[in-house]
């Protein structure tokens, strides 16, 4: 084996790992009817079909060209209590990808079958996916939406009301990494040290002769 082959075989580990990563609840292909967001806490009830990790949390920019103000999103259990939370910054902070910007989270683990709430309150625009507003797009497989969520809050609260079944408000989103695919860091670490290993011996034997 080269040193070419083995940097491009670490490479390729390294990528899908971060694919993995940064996989997003939300894919809007376009959004719907568009409405002014605040004072609303805006989101969507859903279930992990696997054991997933929250990484980034994200809300709706419309245009893709910044938001008006600080908007915090987080993630509850049924029974209302926060799990994890941060806030995305105001104008152009965060992280822009496709129509929402997030901002890094300490990884947080949800567990398959148990129902969360995820939302954001934002005093901006906001829109919304299978509500009967006209947005396109689709959820990733790994979770399954369950209904839309929100509540007329004037701060950052939990959103308690439903109004469709398998909605979404726009409103929060959320990007993750499936615990059960993903490669484990430590076993990319063995796998790389070993084809290192087996270089070093290889460049030694050529060496020799």
């Amino acid at each position: 084996m080269t040193a070419t082959t083995l940097r491009m075989f670490c490479f390729a580990l390294a990528g899908t790992f971060a694919l993995h990563a940064g996989t997003v609840a939300v894919d809007l292909t376009s959004p719907g009817s568009e409405y002014g967001g605040g004072p609303w806490t805006l989101g969507f009830a859903f279930s992990p079909v696997v054991n997933i990790s929250v990484t980034a949390l994200g809300v709706y920019d419309s245009g893709q060209d910044g938001i008006a103000d600080i908007a915090t999103v987080g993630i509850w259990d049924t029974n209302g209590n926060l799990l994890t939370s941060g806030q995305v910054p105001s104008g152009t902070g965060g992280t822009l990808l496709g129509d929402f910007r997030y901002v890094s989270i300490t990884p947080f683990d949800l567990t398959a079958g148990t129902e969360y709430v995820v939302g954001s309150y934002l005093a901006d625009t906001a829109s919304s996916l299978n509500t009967g507003q006209g947005g396109t797009g689709s959820f990733d497989p790994s979770i399954t939406v369950i209904e839309d969520r929100y509540v007329g809050s004037g701060a950052f609260a939990y959103p308690s009301q439903n109004s469709a079944a398998a909605g979404a408000w726009l409103g929060a989103n959320f990007q993750f990494s499936d615990t059960e695919a993903a490669p484990e860091p430590g076993a990319f670490v063995l796998v790389a040290g070993g084809l290192g290993a087996l270089l070093m011996r290889r460049l030694r034997r050529s060496r020799a002769f």
